[in-house]
């Protein structure tokens, strides 16, 4: 539900809210200080896309709707605009919660970073803003003026991959050109120092680098188009080859698809996870030791499947959704923990309900979906009424169905 107005019960939790950003919030392990809002760990590395952008923090989350900032607390259930002004719609670049941006990036310190293009040139800037909307600064400056889809963040440390203007001597099908570049920026959020932590000559709007892994000290990065890996000192800003994971991960197709084998594309920290295209096995791959490890076959499992979406759950964790081949329906949903290398099937009237087309981002806490309310059963393309629900993990893996309807 979305509080658009300021009646009673919005009132009510918009005093709850405030009180969270002044104090009162339970211990969030992410936090910088306990009376600090932060990214929930289940998003610390790669920041997914899906039908909704969202930042899960250890309380709610925070989404953007017709340009328009909300937070959904999830012990209350309900969305409030993040605006201080009252009587405000929430409709126009008037309201505090009115945001112009690329993508959102992290919550860190009770503030809310995205990329958006500068006001004064070409390229790209790391904006940040409080919560309510009454603070807007830019934080800092990237010397590149066209971005993908790629982002990490590490605590106080957003990586973004974009890249430089691309002038005649771009070459389209070797994606590479005489003066631009990719590059992987680096930027600390405690004091908004940028650096280049690494750099490529192939020019793609996603999959130039894949950060696979962090220690609390180094990055894991790996460079798709010469197969390369290096670590990377986020302290010292220095960038070193790893010889050894470099042929560790040399016969790996990590992003670049293999036709004749597994191609790897989503990271959690220390491992990958992809798809055989042969087979339609989902496997993972161990960054450290190179090993791989089948989580779901479908021939195994005598299922008329191949492949299967992909959620990161937790630091580690993934949640699978398993497809038919043919009707495109999901038959199964699974929860892979891979501490103990365990495949739980997940059985509930959620998973069952026919209008269940997948999870589209997961916290900590629980994950949202995109939820098709009008659909019939069989039909095969629909154009009616969504909304976005909200389920808690601890439901979910006990095979219940309680949600809540964030719009």
């Amino acid at each position: 539900m979305v509080v658009t107005g300021i009646p009673k019960k919005a009132l009510i939790i918009c005093l709850m809210f405030a009180c969270v950003l002044s104090g009162c919030q339970a211990d969030n392990e992410n936090s910088q200080s306990n009376d600090t809002i932060s990214l929930s760990s289940s998003q610390q590395g790669k920041l997914a896309t899906g039908t909704v952008e969202c930042l899960f923090t250890e309380s709610g989350i925070i989404y953007t709707r017709e340009d328009i900032l909300y937070y959904f607390d999830a012990d209350t259930q309900y969305s409030v605009a993040l605006c201080s002004k009252g009587n405000c719609t929430h409709t126009d670049e008037e309201c505090d919660a009115w945001i112009v941006y690329e993508k959102l990036l992290s919550v860190y310190n009770d503030r809310i970073y995205y990329i958006a293009h500068s006001d004064k040139n070409m390229n790209f800037v790391i904006k940040s803003r409080d919560m309510m909307g009454t603070d807007e600064k830019t934080e800092a400056e990237l010397d590149a003026q066209y971005f993908g889809t790629d982002v990490w963040v590490y605590g106080n440390y957003i990586f973004v991959a974009a890249y430089t203007d691309v002038s005649d001597s771009f070459d389209a099908e070797t994606k590479e050109s005489d003066s631009s570049k990719s590059i992987l920026f680096a930027i600390n959020l405690d004091n908004d120092e940028v650096k280049q932590a690494a750099v490529s000559d192939q020019i793609e709007t996603t999959g130039v680098f894949v950060l696979n892994g962090y220690d609390g000290k180094n990055i894991n990065i790996y460079r798709t188009f010469d197969k390369k890996s290096f670590s990377y000192d986020i302290a010292q800003g220095i960038l070193s080859e790893d010889e050894k994971q470099t042929d560790i991960l040399g016969g790996k197709s990590i992003i670049d698809a293999n036709p004749d084998g597994c191609t790897y594309y989503v990271s959690t920290n220390g491992y990958m996870y992809g798809c055989n295209s042969v087979s339609g096995d989902i496997m993972q791959l161990d960054i450290t030791s190179g090993s791989e490890n089948v989580v779901y076959s479908p021939q195994s499992a005598g299922d008329n499947a191949w492949g299967a979406g992909i959620t990161t759950v937790g630091d580690k964790g993934i949640l699978l959704d398993v497809r038919d081949k043919d009707t495109g329906k999901i038959i199964h949903y699974f929860y892979f923990d891979p501490q103990d290398c365990k495949l739980s099937e997940i059985k509930s009237d959620f998973t069952e309900d026919y209008r269940n087309i997948g999870v589209d981002s997961a916290g900590n806490m629980g994950f949202v979906y995109s939820y098709p309310v009008d659909m019939k059963e069989e039909q095969t393309s629909y154009s009616g009424k969504f909304e976005l629900r909200y389920m808690s993990l601890e439901s979910f893996l006990n095979g219940g169905n309680d949600y809540s309807i964030v719009y």
